[in-house]
């Protein structure tokens, strides 16, 4: 990778922090998109496999897996000033996804969870029930997406998705689950 190219994408990200640690979130999310483009198209133009390849070779003042996490927050942030970045996070977590190889990860778990919430503030409930029903269906022993699940229809929930009889019946569902992680927060 170009030594050039490594830190015009690490100024991206410490100029999106600088904007993240005063409280702009939309500022961090546009700098950090502009990050997140070049990572693609270096992936793309040198053939990297996955994230984790990328991310030895990256060298930058963050590793790209801790600043995903960071990215994937500060969208949910600006979300919630400007619905734009809401379909921002879920084309973000997506592409996260897609580009990750170690599927067994936590941070897969909430991008996974990050996408469902995301369509649920976009007010397509639908397609956030579709994709929490979905990754629970694989990994129907994390507790944590039970929970975040219930939190669309209880403790985050759009005014027209308020509804605590759905968040229980969802978390009771968690508890039918053998070997359910993280049992005593669902409770």
């Amino acid at each position: 990778m170009d030594i050039k190219i490594q830190k015009e994408i690490n100024n991206y990200m410490q100029s999106g922090y600088t904007c993240a640690m005063k409280d702009d979130s939309i500022s961090a999310c546009k700098e950090w998109e502009k990050a997140w483009a070049m990572i693609v198209a270096q992936m793309d133009e040198h053939n990297y496999l996955s994230l984790e390849s990328f991310d030895k070779e990256f060298n930058g003042e963050q590793s790209i897996y801790n600043w995903a996490s960071d990215y994937e927050s500060e969208l949910y942030n600006a979300a919630r000033e400007d619905l734009q970045y809401a379909q921002k996070r879920i084309d973000f977590c997506s592409g996260f996804m897609q580009r990750y190889a170690d599927k067994s990860n936590g941070i897969i778990d909430n991008m996974a969870v990050a996408i469902g919430e995301s369509y649920f503030m976009l007010g397509k409930s639908e397609e956030g029930e579709k994709v929490f029903k979905e990754y629970l269906a694989e990994k129907p022993y994390w507790g944590w997406g039970w929970i975040n699940w219930s939190d669309v229809y209880w403790l985050f929930a759009l005014p027209e998705n308020k509804d605590s009889e759905k968040a229980i019946a969802i978390l009771k569902q968690a508890l039918t689950v053998e070997d359910l992680q993280y049992r005593m927060d669902v409770l």
